[in-house]
C-alpha cells in the first residue's frame, strides 16, 4: 500500500471509509427492521391465541 501514490491511496481510503459507513448503517437499520417485525409477529400471535381462546 505505501508504494501507491499518497494521492490516490487517500482517494481508495476514503472509499472504502464511505463503503463500510453505509454497511454499517444497513445493519443497524437492518436490526431495527428485524425488531419491529418480531414485535409485531409477537402481537400477532397474542391476537391468534386470544381467537383461539374464545
Amino acid at each position: 500500500m505505501k508504494k501507491w501514490i499518497k494521492h490516490e491511496y487517500h482517494i481508495n481510503d476514503l472509499i472504502m471509509d464511505t463503503l463500510l459507513r453505509n454497511l454499517e448503517y444497513k445493519k443497524s437499520n437492518q436490526i431495527q427492521v428485524h425488531r419491529v417485525y418480531t414485535e409485531l409477529g409477537l402481537e400477532a400471535r397474542k391476537k391468534c391465541d386470544e381467537l383461539v381462546e374464545v
